[in-house]
């Protein structure tokens, strides 16, 4: 390490001499010295404190990734050791990041298979924002940068979708609400109007004794064991209020309480929601869904007298969902620019005056923009 720290002080002396040379001269024909923009902290650069696994064809070291091995030195700051025995400064690294694709699983796990071959599962009932990282190091005295590509991350998020919709069941018309955490735990609530007890039928004398039917539940929500029946099944607890005399019967009630169980097949289907630009629009083709349902409940019937000490009703329902899970904000594409080297900076500022002073010189000429003839 001497030895390396030896090596890396000299090369500062030499490189600082060309620097000084360069900026008198860029002062003398400039009309102010360059300006240093802010430098990022060189502990910002990717890399640092990776292990090396091998090196590539220009004798970079890379981890197991492909990501360029970064040092701290603590004399000479972010460097790098080319060939493992030549120690290079950073310069500059350019960090870009993209937005592959939002997968969101909600049939079961899903596996992305990565570049290398291994594969990345997101669980059932979260999504995941994925995106692409490449990055541009310049070191110094290197004519080929270091270039590391197609790195992929994920950042998970729980899936959380609220549905509307109807369904007919014996007790009558329904309207629901219904709210499903992570494509697991459901909660809803229906409200509903009883028509055949208020057109005067009678399917059982319970049914026939309330106009309103107003049901809370809950249940757990899993993937179909059988996929032809269904793609998701629920299964849970409910209790059923009926409000409103239906009936001329006096010995049955105003209010009838039902608490019951049930168990419900689910068919759920993608729902195209008209996105047309995925770079403003990042849902994916299975953020929208509606799904048909059929219901079995078994309802305690605690209704003395009224029949059957076990009442059963059937149900079935379309519901879509109107908000969808909320996905973590972010940009489609984006870079990242860390300057490790001041030097680089104050060159690149020079370059942009050198180029500045020709333009000028060529106005003055009075020359104009090259143009090139047509093929």
């Amino acid at each position: 390490m001497p030895a390396r720290a030896a090596r890396l002080r000299l090369g500062v002396a030499s490189l600082a001499s060309v620097v000084l040379a360069t900026g008198a001269h860029a002062q003398s024909s400039a009309t102010a010295p360059p300006v240093v923009l802010e430098a990022v902290a060189p502990s910002d650069m990717l890399g640092v404190d990776l292990a090396p696994d091998h090196y590539d064809d220009a004798g970079y070291p890379e981890s197991t990734e492909g990501l360029l091995v970064v040092e701290l030195d603590p004399s000479a700051g972010p460097i790098t050791m080319v060939r493992g025995k030549q120690p290079h400064y950073l310069e500059a690294q350019f960090i870009n990041t993209q937005r592959d694709a939002i997968l969101l699983a909600r049939k079961g796990s899903l596996s992305d298979v990565l570049p290398s071959g291994a594969a990345h599962e997101i669980p059932y009932g979260f999504g995941a924002i994925k995106r692409s990282l490449s990055a541009i190091t310049l070191v110094e005295a290197q004519l080929t940068p270091h270039i590391s590509d197609n790195q992929k991350s994920y950042e998970a998020f729980p899936l959380r979708d609220v549905y509307v919709g109807a369904a007919l069941s014996l007790s009558g018309l329904h309207g629901e609400a219904r709210w499903i955490e992570r494509e697991r735990y459901v909660a809803f609530g229906q409200v509903g109007l009883n028509l055949v007890a208020l057109a005067g039928a009678e399917i059982n004398r319970t049914y026939a004794a309330f106009a309103v039917p107003i049901t809370l539940g809950g249940g757990i929500r899993y993937p179909a064991f059988v996929d032809i029946i269904g793609s998701h099944w629920t299964t849970g607890a409910e209790l059923t209020v009926g409000l409103g005399a239906a009936d001329d019967d006096k010995d049955t009630g105003n209010v009838i309480v039902l608490p019951g169980l049930f168990h419900e097949v689910e068919w759920t289907l993608d729902r195209d929601l008209g996105a047309t630009d995925y770079r403003a629009d990042p849902r994916p083709y299975n953020y929208g869904v509606h799904a048909i349902s059929l219901k079995l409940s078994a309802y305690a019937n605690f209704f003395g007298g009224a029949g059957s000490a076990i009442l059963f009703d059937i149900l079935v329902g379309y519901r879509l969902n109107i908000a969808g899970p909320s996905i973590p904000s972010h940009e489609f594409k984006q870079t990242k620019t860390t300057y490790a080297s001041d030097r680089y900076v104050r060159r690149k500022l020079e370059e942009e005056q050198r180029r500045n002073q020709l333009e000028e010189l060529r106005r003055e000429r009075g020359d104009g923009p090259i143009s090139y003839p047509k093929q």
